[in-house]
């Protein structure tokens, strides 16, 4: 089953610098990030950014082996949110599963600024908003 997984890692962050073995692993677990390893819609907060991740293994599995990343490397990579990419629901179409963890309203401030037509900030979000999901994934759920 494909898992979506959204990571912050410090901004400084290079997949070029992850040792190879590391890079192996990503490649047995199905590991697929977005593009410059930034999620789309979002920004740089407090030295950290948010990654999207795409994986057949269990998020249970990524936030372990990020885990061991982070023990033997000092990487400072953190699972912020994970779900199935179909969740599951009941008859009346209330999500029953497939939620490993909700994204955290704290994930706002990554959320890039928004402008009016005129150039000017518009107030940062206070509820939740869209995020990227990549294609036919499902919205996130958030706490």
């Amino acid at each position: 089953m494909k898992q979506q997984i959204i990571v912050s890692i410090p901004d400084a962050t290079s997949f070029d610098a992850l040792p190879a073995e590391m890079k192996e692993l990503f490649g047995l677990l199905g590991i697929v990030s977005v593009p410059d390893w930034k999620m789309p819609g979002t920004r740089v907060f407090s030295g950290r950014r948010l990654t999207h991740l795409m994986s057949t293994a269990t998020p249970a599995t990524i936030e372990w082996l990020l885990a061991m990343l982070d023990a033997t490397s000092g990487s400072d990579w953190h699972v912020e949110a994970a779900q199935d990419w179909e969740l599951e629901r009941d008859v009346d179409g209330n999500i029953t599963g497939g939620v490993y963890r909700p994204v955290p309203l704290s994930l706002l401030d990554y959320v890039e600024d928004q402008f009016d037509e005129a150039g000017n900030a518009l107030p940062r979000p206070t509820a939740p908003v869209p995020l990227h999901t990549f294609s036919g994934a499902e919205q996130w759920v958030w706490a």
